[in-house]
């Protein structure tokens, strides 16, 4: 079960995140707001796999039921259907024949296309997954909750100060950033307070803390802490971060600021030497993320790239969607299926399944345990004399 888990959000994982791609780069192309488009994909590649696999499992149970109920003529009695697991044999020598099972429950797909995720069921397997699934979430979120710790703490020792009427936190080298996920501040290094671009860089970290970024970035990364082993996840959440960050960029240049000296501000607040705690949210990026928001701010595109772009969007967006249609769940492990006629003994059923899978009956393990009394008896009798 827990393997068939894993797989299947990874599987979603990767098809959300190419949707989701696809779907940022049309979002950019029109000039909308990103990030929700990748949060959507991390809500879904987190939720959709449990509740996929769930309602597989369900419609499986119901229609096995519907299938055996259905198969009783009218006017007759009643059929049940009881499933009896299968006993697990200890050795080779016990192996006991497998019995039959209904062919109505275990049919193959008629589709070629179908892709099925069929993980063998291991519980051993399943004990050793899950306790590293559950050890690792619980690291990760020891270490997001001593981060967040260890913010707070160095938050509450910064002198505060108003710069252009918004209050702000003085630091050293931590900044600028937003901190805090319910009620932001504004942290800044002194420098920022008598450089030319403070007003450019409070009005970033301004409208951070109004779009309530903080808040959507602290809740996803802590949603990420519960599967920290998938790094599908990890890599949605770097482009949420950078999603984040380009429409706030948006926003800001919509309110009249001048590109170039928007463009400089950036550039100069990245040469600080600054340090960034897990989970806040900074002006600056790696050089990498830093110089694509650049070109997004600076780059005209012309009719033609936007259609290309287009195209290639909509085309990885249809094909993941087309794969995502045709992936099925894991199935879960079932039992034999024994149908019992209303006017049979239940318990006659019962036991003559038993039997066909390899346990012995009451009456047949009390014979063995007076034969091997019996045999025992001997023995005892010539050590006594």
């Amino acid at each position: 079960m827990v393997a068939g888990l894993i797989l299947c959000q990874l599987v979603i994982s990767v098809l959300a995140a190419a949707m989701a791609w696809s779907l940022a780069r049309f979002s950019g192309l029109l000039d909308w707001p990103r990030r929700g488009v990748w949060a959507a994909a991390m809500l879904c590649s987190l939720a959709l796999p449990i509740i996929f696999m769930m309602d597989s499992w369900q419609q499986n149970d119901s229609t096995s039921t519907a299938r055996t109920l259905s198969a009783t003529p009218s006017g007759e009695a009643p059929t049940f259907a009881l499933r009896v697991v299968e006993p697990v044999a200890s050795s080779p020598r016990s192996i006991a024949p497998r019995p039959l099972r209904d062919p109505t429950i275990d049919a193959p797909s008629t589709s070629k296309l179908a892709l099925k995720l069929r993980v063998p069921v291991f519980p051993q397997w399943d004990r050793v997954l899950s306790t590293l699934w559950i050890a690792s979430s619980i690291i990760a979120l020891c270490l997001l909750s001593a981060s967040l710790l260890h913010v707070s703490r160095l938050v509450r020792c910064l002198p505060q100060a108003y710069a252009d009427d918004v209050r702000v936190l003085v630091s050293v080298n931590l900044g600028p950033a937003v901190f805090g996920w319910l009620r932001p501040v504004i942290v800044v290094p002194g420098a920022v307070l008598t450089s030319e671009h403070r007003q450019l860089v409070l009005m970033h970290e301004q409208s951070h803390a109004q779009a309530r970024d903080p808040l959507l970035f602290g809740a996803l990364l802590a949603a990420v802490a519960l599967a920290p082993w998938n790094p599908v996840l990890w890599w949605q959440l770097r482009q949420l971060r950078f999603a984040i960050e380009v429409d706030c960029d948006r926003r800001v240049l919509r309110a009249g600021i001048d590109v170039a000296s928007y463009g400089r501000m950036l550039l100069q607040m990245a040469q600080l030497e600054h340090r960034l705690p897990l989970g806040a949210l900074t002006l600056t990026e790696p050089v990498s993320q830093l110089g694509k928001r650049v070109t997004i701010m600076t780059t005209e595109l012309s009719m033609r790239e936007r259609v290309r772009l287009a195209v290639i969007a909509f085309s990885v967006l249809g094909v993941s969607a087309a794969i995502a249609a045709r992936v099925e769940p894991p199935e879960r492990a079932r039992g034999t299926l024994v149908t019992v006629d209303g006017t049979q003994n239940v318990l006659g059923a019962v036991r003559s399944t038993l039997i066909q899978s390899g346990v012995p009956s009451p009456a047949e393990m009390a014979a063995r345990s007076r034969t091997a009394g019996s045999a025992g008896r001997p023995g005892k009798a010539r050590s006594a004399a």
